[in-house]
């Protein structure tokens, strides 16, 4: 059975809360720079650190509307969302009342956070 899930994230055994990583990204091929260009598509996913489970989808734009609307679909309530500083990124702590808390690493300035190195992406 794969790693990929429905929903992932939510509270682990000791109340504590899981992490899931995201991020976005455009995919598009073009073998050894040959051949027709293609516009490529958008991808957003998240991984759960530890047990690796994750999901991916295509998406159309990278909007904030877009990109919440999927995290309420695939991340449980509890979750703690480590991301770049996207800024459809945001307002993840007030999604839903405030149902995720959110670390951000700006990659403009380092990829592990200076004052605790457990936020990274």
């Amino acid at each position: 059975m794969g790693k990929n899930a429905d929903e992932i994230g939510g509270i682990d055994a000791n109340g504590e809360p899981i992490i899931v990583e995201i991020d976005e990204s455009k995919y598009f091929h073009r073998k050894y720079h040959r051949g027709q260009w293609r516009e490529g598509k958008w991808v957003f996913g998240g991984v759960e650190r530890g047990s690796g489970r994750c999901f991916l989808v295509e998406v159309g734009d990278r909007t904030a509307m877009t990109l919440e609307a999927i995290i309420r679909q695939k991340i449980l309530p509890g979750t703690h969302i480590m991301s770049n500083g996207w800024a459809a990124y945001r307002n993840l702590e007030q999604l839903a009342n405030g149902i995720y808390t959110h670390s951000v690493v700006v990659h403009e300035r380092n990829f592990v956070d200076l004052l605790d190195p457990s936020i990274h992406t």
